[in-house]
């Protein structure tokens, strides 16, 4: 016998299939169902239609569905039961919400805005903010007014996706053409959307208009802010609108205490950092994951090391799941100064205990070793990751071919930089830069100046830095007339950028100078002596150029070398 539950037999009205006038078009004249669909999924601008099953989570909706009522429900008990399926615990059962909204059309009822807003926020926890937004649209349409709570659903689920300009297109629509006063709620969803998108001054504007109705900020609308200002490096405002919910008695939240303590440990003011972990502590505020790796970043950061190892240990002691972060974080720290038998023992550690070294920990680890002297540690390290198929990128190349250059093991390190392209990688500016600076300090200028050529056929413009090495690298072998060449290319292609370059770009220069102005300025003068002050008189000139402002003992130098060039025709 065919079943009478149209949610068992797949029958399910799309909502972009009702009309204000018809209410539906899943019934037919002869009282059977036309097989519909409900959305799950958007992909692209079209939504794919899918029916998932399961049992519904209110029986008493299964047994209205399947016709087990001695009597037909009333419009309210059938919008009520949709209700049940708008929660997170329910988030599976949105098909059956849709089930239930297909047989309130079918019988001729009018659904509420309860009942909108109830599929509406099923759709959004689902991720489906189109359907939900074009559900929106249908309700409006069909005469069916929304409130604050329809209206914060929407706005919450399209600044959660990034949507803002949307999000802000619908709280015009709210305030200016429906009426309706926001509350913290939407307040405060608009705000956080707001920040995350680095529209700061709009957030706050936001914020004062929210004051000025009257309406008290909450926890997570200070929240935002903190988190907006935060993540620009405005600590101090960060600073500001915390203490200002502190003196407004609003207790914050471990998310909040997070945010704080860790903008804080950037900052450098580890010691108030570690105040806030402690009060948060005594208000009965756990400190999670989270809370604790900010703190142990900002002990590394400041070199109190043993108390981020303690921090790390008490970590353990209470069971807190240890990830790539702190292991990471812990490593470059221990790195940093020196301890690498310590950093060795943590990056065994972790890969005992099941967590997988991933890409920050292993560079960390292998920049730690290279500074330090464990030159053949390092190279079996990078090794082993090769031989386990870890998918090297660009920046751990460098790092290696760095370390190798400063440990004089230059051929391997051009075997390595000459074979990365064969890995499916391009090396960028930091990879040619050191492996210029490397060929220069094996006097290898024509393969350097080759080198520097191929990167821009590349296109990989040459910085700064790249400049300056290969000025340096000239200057140090003797070649002035290059490095001047150099020196005018790398001008005239920065005066194509938004910056040009200051004479504190190239005061390297003046370092190598100030050796020829006392071998000149002492009578000790050679030809060869005479003719180096003369062309670092003129590169003197160029890099001194209008504009730019030396420092008094730079100027000093090159004044120098100006009078002894006309001094020696």
């Amino acid at each position: 016998m065919e079943s009478n539950n149209p949610c068992d037999r797949d029958m399910y009205t799309r909502y972009d299939q009702v009309e204000p006038s018809g209410w539906s078009k899943g019934a037919t004249t002869d009282g059977t169902y036309r097989k519909s669909w409900h959305p799950t999924e958007v992909r692209g601008e079209q939504a794919r239609y899918v029916h998932k099953g399961g049992s519904p989570c209110s029986s008493a909706a299964s047994r209205i569905v399947k016709g087990e009522s001695p009597r037909s429900p009333a419009a309210g008990t059938w919008c009520e039961q949709i209700r049940y399926f708008d929660g997170r615990e329910c988030l599976r059962q949105v098909d059956y919400g849709f089930c239930l909204f297909s047989e309130i059309l079918k019988r001729g009822y009018h659904p509420t805005v309860v009942t909108f807003t109830s599929l509406i926020k099923g759709l959004c926890l689902q991720g489906n903010i189109r359907p939900a937004v074009h559900l929106f649209e249908i309700m409006t349409v069909s005469g069916v007014r929304p409130n604050v709570v329809t209206y914060g659903v929407i706005i919450d689920t399209l600044c959660k996706n990034g949507l803002v300009d949307e999000a802000v297109n619908m709280f015009d629509q709210m305030i200016n053409v429906r009426k309706i006063v926001p509350n913290v709620v939407v307040y405060s969803s608009l705000i956080s959307g707001l920040c995350k998108s680095d529209r700061l001054t709009e957030a706050i504007e936001l914020f004062h208009n929210m004051s000025a109705r009257g309406i008290p900020a909450n926890a997570i609308t200070y929240g935002s802010l903190i988190h907006g200002f935060s993540q620009c490096g405005q600590w101090k405002e960060a600073q500001r609108y915390f203490d200002e919910m502190v003196d407004k008695g609003i207790s914050p939240t471990v998310v909040v205490y997070n945010m704080q303590i860790d903008s804080l440990s950037k900052e450098g003011k580890i010691g108030k950092a570690g105040e806030l972990f402690e009060e948060m502590m005594k208000l009965g505020k756990e400190p999670d994951v989270v809370t604790y790796n900010s703190m142990i970043d900002g002990y590394c950061k400041n070199s109190r090391l043993d108390d981020a190892l303690q921090l790390y240990k008490k970590m353990k002691r209470k069971g807190l799941k240890l990830a790539n972060v702190t292991y990471s974080t812990l490593v470059s720290g221990l790195c940093r100064a020196g301890r690498v038998t310590t950093a060795r023992s943590l990056l065994i550690e972790m890969q005992t205990i099941g967590v997988s070294p991933d890409i920050v920990t292993y560079g960390a680890m292998l920049d730690g070793l290279f500074k330090n002297g464990h030159i053949d540690e390092a190279i079996e390290l990078f090794q082993s990751m090769e031989g386990k198929g870890f998918k090297i990128d660009i920046q751990i190349y460098s790092l290696v071919i760095a370390g190798l250059c400063n440990a004089k093991n230059f051929e391997y390190a051009r075997n390595i930089f000459y074979g990365i392209t064969h890995k499916g990688l391009v090396p960028n500016v930091v990879t040619y830069t050191i492996m210029i600076n490397g060929m220069c300090k094996e006097g290898m200028f024509v393969e350097a100046e080759r080198l520097m050529f191929e990167m821009e056929k590349n296109g990989c413009i040459p910085n700064v830095i790249t400049y300056d090495t290969i000025i340096k690298g000239l200057l140090k072998g003797g070649d002035i007339k290059k490095a001047r060449k150099f020196l005018q290319r790398m001008r005239d292609s920065s005066s194509h950028s938004a910056t040009p370059p200051s004479a504190y770009d190239a005061l390297f220069l003046f370092e190598l100078l100030e050796s020829v102005v006392l071998e000149i300025g002492l009578g000790t003068s050679t030809q060869t002596g005479h003719h180096r002050g003369t062309e670092f008189a003129v590169m003197g000139r160029t890099l001194n150029s209008p504009g730019e402002v030396l420092p008094p003992a730079k100027l000093d130098l090159t004044h120098k070398f100006w009078r002894n060039a006309e001094s020696h025709p």
